[in-house]
């Protein structure tokens, strides 16, 4: 069995990702230290979409692609289970920056770069932006009309985190550590 050699940095060890021949630079993954001796041991490589991941055997002979985040924690596929990295790093696997979550709260979890007005349309009736947005049962909840869109945007992420919904800037709702 080759061992593929993790480097440490303190909390945390850098596990390198099998490298494609068109990256130009090495790519690591970051794991708790309790978890780097059990990773070290398969060979991972960086996916498409930018997960680390890895074939593991099943029970009646063929291979299945796992994810690095989701073997740490044991999960297996189909299971309904939804892993969230809290800073929303792919490739940061360490047990603190991953949560178990509902599948309604991981849809909420976007990067503000990416979103930053989630939650927001402009009312063609009065000229102001609304901000909602789904509660726990599946409806609209709304926050109100507002003049501009990014105080729109802010209501929407007050009333997100009121709904008990993640969105990244919460304190952790369901550490795994």
């Amino acid at each position: 069995m080759d061992i593929t050699p993790v480097t440490v940095h303190g909390e945390y060890a850098a596990l390198p990702l099998s490298q494609k021949k068109n990256q130009p630079r090495r790519t690591y993954a970051l794991v708790s230290i309790p978890d780097a001796g059990r990773a070290q041991r398969k060979r991972w490589s960086i996916q498409s979409n930018g997960y680390a991941s890895s074939s593991v055997r099943c029970p009646d002979g063929s291979y299945r692609s796992v994810v690095l985040h989701r073997w740490l924690l044991g999960l297996d596929v189909g299971d309904g289970q939804v892993v969230d990295h809290r800073n929303g790093v792919r490739l940061d696997c360490r047990r603190e920056n991953l949560n178990l979550v509902s599948p309604r709260a991981n849809a909420q979890h976007r990067p503000a770069v990416c979103e930053p007005t989630r939650g927001t349309w402009l009312d063609p009736q009065t000229g102001k932006w609304r901000a909602w947005c789904r509660n726990g049962e599946g409806g609209k909840r709304y926050a109100g009309s507002h003049r501009t869109r990014s105080q729109a945007a802010a209501a929407a992420a007050r009333l997100r985190r009121a709904e008990a919904f993640y969105d990244g800037t919460d304190p952790d709702p369901n550490p795994i550590a």
